[in-house]
């Protein structure tokens, strides 16, 4: 239940924020999130080794780049931000970590001639133009220049007096799923062999590392113990706060030029459940009408209601929500994926409200399969189950999504 309090800040205190949802990457942007910033820097101070799956949508990378900011700016670390998005190959990957590295700007003479006796270009991606790694650096294969480079940049952390490094990680665990199913699933084990082993021989390097898909769908693709992240320490991170998701609402709202009330601004929070990318898109769809004239005038309670019922009721406009239906199909295979979806029906059905998992019916609970099922579902943030035995969706919009795209017949 949202406890809101009208008018606070004032808006004349708000900067205005235009609606971008999906594509917001500019951390001067990031609202909020001031716990998460706060424990990740006691971690990494602490020389964790921090990992964040939250489901999509979230705003992880945003905040990894404000992070990053804050970071570089306090000059308590030297920031290395790599995205691995599209990664399938080893080879790409250690491609993709050596050009985050030059793009950093913060290395030394001496690195940066260790980069280019392994890579082409090297002085061009300073001006961002393509980098490649050269053919015979390759003699011994891709994962151990990768080692070889990151021990390096250890090296350099250790000798240097400036900051030690932070290297962050975006999209791993789906680029190593992605190398595991393009090629051979050794290839994924290896690798994660491989980040392990650096993250315990380069303590002058502090490490986070992000994705949407959880390590365990990883390492049973890769057939990978869980000896590989079990030194990952999660930082939660899910939707935004109450306060948060407030302010948020209200900067996108005078970034379109609407004023909006205290009570569309609650309910706002309560349909999005504080998740920024649905705040972002209900607040996009207020800018016009369907014929593209501009909407005017105050945002109400029922604006608000019915920019969610479009959102849900749209194929196109909510096809970013569709993964959190696709994705069962992905993650779960065979017979888990037909009774994934079977617990996920039956709690989607009904009241919201805390559910004995006795209740869940008998043919479920004793499927063979139905606890590593049940707990992959917790895991993936899906469900959660109280110290009472009892369970309900861990978010309600992503119940409310999954209900509209899987119950109505119009996903899955």
């Amino acid at each position: 239940m949202t406890t809101l309090t009208p008018n606070d800040p004032d808006d004349a205190d708000l900067v205005p924020l235009k609606p971008n949802p999906g594509s917001e990457l500019d951390p001067a942007n990031c609202v909020g999130r001031d716990v998460e910033t706060a424990q990740a820097r006691e971690m990494l101070d602490g020389r964790m080794r921090i990992v964040l799956s939250d489901p999509r949508r979230m705003g992880k990378t945003l905040w990894m780049k404000a992070l990053a900011d804050n970071l570089t700016s306090s000059g308590a670390y030297r920031v290395v931000m790599v995205d691995y998005q599209g990664v399938n190959t080893t080879q790409e990957f250690l491609r993709v970590t050596v050009d985050a590295l030059v793009a950093s700007q913060h290395l030394s003479k001496s690195f940066l001639r260790f980069l280019k006796s392994i890579a082409d270009n090297v002085d061009v991606t300073l001006g961002r133009g393509l980098l490649t790694i050269k053919k015979s650096a390759l003699a011994d294969g891709p994962l151990d220049l990768l080692v070889r480079t990151l021990t390096q940049l250890g090296s350099e952390a250790s000798e240097s007096k400036q900051a030690p490094f932070a290297i962050m990680m975006d999209e791993v665990p789906d680029a190593v799923l992605s190398i595991a199913e393009h090629g051979d699933p050794r290839d994924g084990k290896n690798l994660l062999q491989r980040l392990r082993r650096l993250r315990h021989a380069e303590p002058n390097i502090r490490w986070i590392i992000a994705g949407s898909v959880g390590f365990h769908h990883v390492r049973t693709a890769c057939g990978a113990g869980e000896d590989v992240t079990n030194d990952l320490v999660p930082l939660p991170f899910g939707p935004l706060n109450e306060a948060d998701a407030a302010v948020l609402t209200r900067r996108l709202a005078l970034g379109i030029g609407r004023p909006i009330d205290h009570a569309a601004v609650t309910t706002m929070v309560s349909l999005t459940g504080g998740m920024p990318y649905l705040i972002q898109k209900l607040v996009f769809l207020l800018r016009t009408r369907d014929d593209g004239t501009k909407l005017e005038g105050p945002i109400g309670e029922q604006d608000v209601r019915a920019s969610y019922a479009s959102f849900l009721a749209n194929r196109d406009e909510s096809g970013d929500a569709a993964q959190f239906v696709s994705r069962i199909t992905r993650y779960y295979r065979g017979g888990d994926e037909k009774l994934a979806f079977a617990i996920l029906d039956w709690f989607a059905t009904g009241s919201d409200e805390w559910r004995p998992l006795v209740d869940l019916p008998v043919e479920h609970r004793r499927h063979d399969r139905f606890l590593p099922v049940f707990e992959n579902l917790v895991r993936d943030h899906y469900l959660q189950e109280n110290d009472d035995g009892c369970v309900r969706w861990r978010y309600g919009f992503i119940r409310a999504i999954y209900q509209h795209r899987r119950m109505r017949g119009t996903g899955a």
